[in-house]
């Protein structure tokens, strides 16, 4: 588990024996994204949350086999074709820093 959620998860206090660590359900929290874009004039979708999370994965190098995992994708194939240019674009940067230790 990710260190800054188990810190969050660490001050719940849990009343049930149930293993849900958020017991809501997708329309209560599609009805609060609603609210708190109109407060906050955000114009994004929940999904767009999601693909940035992907995309900052992949941009620090997280293997492509886990993020496949982390989003629930039965095929790694749906996760390689959604996020292509993230590959490639971190393949472009690789590519400087070889090119940048041969120059040295």
């Amino acid at each position: 588990m990710f260190n800054n959620l188990l810190e969050v998860i660490n001050h719940f206090q849990f009343t049930s024996s149930s293993d849900l660590i958020f017991n809501y359900t997708v329309n209560c929290i599609e009805c609060n994204f609603k609210r708190l874009k109109k407060k906050y004039n955000i114009n994004l979708r929940i999904h767009d949350l999601r693909h940035t999370f992907a995309t900052r994965c992949l941009e620090k190098g997280i293997n492509i086999k886990v993020v496949q995992k982390w989003l629930g994708h039965s095929r790694l194939d749906t996760t390689a074709s959604v996020y292509t240019h993230v590959m490639q674009e971190f393949e472009q940067l690789e590519i400087k820093k070889l090119n940048n230790s041969e120059s040295g």
